[in-house]
């Protein structure tokens, strides 16, 4: 395991131990300004936590372990097909399919694009990441 990717998963820990404390509420600030800037916050943070959610789902943590009968891999269990036409979508062609630094950042951009149901736990992720 890579160090950047460890840093990676310790930041995930700390934002959704800290969420498990108490929750955004973005109408308990005054100002429009203060109510947008805890919006992108919450919105962060769920993504954080959603992420985290798919990547315990589909893998366990576990950045090299196969599934799928063998079509899937990775800490977030990519297909190669998906994940090439991913990268490409994204504008990001250097990721590689193996590298689970890779994986997360563009699972980061397929969430963020509104390509999370590529995933068969994606339902889950978001239920959890929503419901904590």
């Amino acid at each position: 395991m890579s160090k950047q990717w460890a840093m990676i998963l310790v930041a995930i820990g700390i934002m959704a131990g800290v969420a498990l404390g108490s929750r955004i509420t973005v109408a308990a600030y005054e100002s429009a300004q203060q109510q947008e800037r805890m919006a992108v916050i919450a919105d962060e943070l769920a993504m954080v936590r959603t992420l985290g959610a798919l990547m315990r789902c589909e893998s366990g943590f576990r950045p090299t372990v196969p599934g799928d009968g063998g079509d899937s891999y990775g800490i977030l269990q990519f297909q190669k097909p998906t994940f090439a036409w991913m990268k490409t979508a994204a504008g990001m062609p250097d990721l590689n399919y193996r590298n689970p630094e890779d994986q997360m950042v563009l699972a980061w951009w397929a969430l963020r694009n509104g390509h999370g149901r590529h995933w068969t736990c994606y339902e889950k992720a978001v239920a959890k990441a929503v419901n904590f």
